[in-house]
């Protein structure tokens, strides 16, 4: 071994905190030699160990998505090699609590329809899809024009919109193959429909380049398909005013 090798041998030891014969066996097992953590990180360490002897208690004061946050968090610090192993794993996670599903019962909807006179037409025309439907949100904001049969009134579901943290909205393939289906809807509910095509086509020539034909039938004003959350709020609201 030569003298440059030599130093450069004994810097790697010193930087990992290991003497130069272990540097040199885990060098030759060929196994990943990491630079000893610093201080605040070793006084880091020692903290996450701590929580790791106290887990079943916070396991239990979490909720199921807490968990499952800290768990991911743990298995990030065991792949940085910080610590051998995750705590999370030696403990049962706490349960999922279902939400409780959001419906309305007829009065509710009477009331809700009523508000529908003072909000954005767009609103009137979605909020009436739900009810008459009763489509899930990304199904009804996942609708093209192309899948709206005026002559014969009715609307072809093959498709949803999500929004997906990373990308932003877009359009994904239904839950499942049964999803995918032809619906009747009442000639009330086409004729809102036909009025908010009007409302986009005249929204075109106003804005003229600056909207976006997305062939959407649920857009913002620039043509811009809706927010996968967009009227749902004005459904929540009436629900707990109950």
């Amino acid at each position: 071994m030569t003298p440059q090798q030599k130093e450069k041998l004994a810097r790697t030891a010193a930087k990992a905190g290991i003497g130069i014969s272990e540097c040199l066996r885990r060098m030759i097992d060929k196994l990943k030699i990491i630079e000893k953590p610093s201080a605040e990180v070793s006084s880091l360490l020692v903290e996450i160990r701590k929580v790791g002897t106290n887990l079943n208690q916070i396991a239990r004061a979490l909720n199921a998505k807490g968990f499952f946050i800290l768990s991911s968090i743990f298995t990030a610090a065991v792949q940085w090699q910080f610590i051998p192993s995750n705590p999370c794993a030696r403990v049962k996670p706490p349960r999922r609590h279902k939400a409780e599903a959001i419906y309305l019962e007829e009065e509710d909807i009477f009331r809700l329809l009523k508000c529908l006179d003072s909000v954005e037409f767009m609103y009137k025309v979605l909020i009436n899809l739900y009810i008459f439907t009763g489509m899930r949100r990304g199904e009804a904001l996942g609708l093209t024009w192309q899948d709206i049969r005026f002559d014969k009134n009715l609307i072809d579901i093959n498709k949803e919109l999500v929004y997906v943290h990373e990308s932003g909205v877009q359009v994904d393939s239904p839950k499942n193959e049964y999803s995918k289906r032809v619906i009747k809807v009442p000639p009330s509910l086409m004729e809102l429909l036909r009025k908010l095509q009007q409302e986009q086509e005249e929204n075109q020539k106003l804005y003229g380049d600056k909207y976006e034909s997305s062939g959407f039938v649920f857009t913002n004003k620039l043509g811009q398909a809706a927010s996968p959350g967009y009227g749902f709020r004005l459904v929540r609201a009436v629900h707990q005013e109950k």
